[in-house]
């Protein structure tokens, strides 16, 4: 793990220090067993959407990694969704939303990711 990765890392596991404890835990290994930074080097500048972002890890760290990203999480289990948006900061372009990804229109997005 690179040295600024690391730092991207501690970022994101810091925005979830509110959520309860088993959900901050299953996160905290999320963030060192998922290749983050690879996947991250994939996705381009500009609007992207995460189906079935769940906790909104990996939209929280592909924001954080380059401000310029306008991310949106979709999935389907409020509960996910209400957790994501507690660790999202003011000022981050992160939004997550209840739904399917059905029903989303996908033309406005310049990425991908799940």
């Amino acid at each position: 793990m690179r040295a600024h990765d690391k730092v991207g890392r501690l970022a994101v596991l810091r925005a979830y220090r509110s959520i309860p404890f088993l959900a901050r835990t299953f996160i905290f290994l999320r963030l060192f067993i998922l290749p983050l930074e690879e996947i991250e080097a994939f996705v381009p500048v500009g609007a992207v959407l995460d189906i079935g972002c769940g906790y909104g890890l990996l939209s929280h760290y592909i924001a954080y990694r380059n401000p310029r990203r306008t991310v949106t999480g979709i999935e389907l289990d409020s509960v996910l969704v209400a957790r994501a948006n507690a660790a999202t900061p003011a000022g981050k372009k992160i939004h997550f939303m209840e739904g399917d990804a059905a029903t989303v229109c996908l033309e406005k997005y310049d990425c991908i990711v799940m």
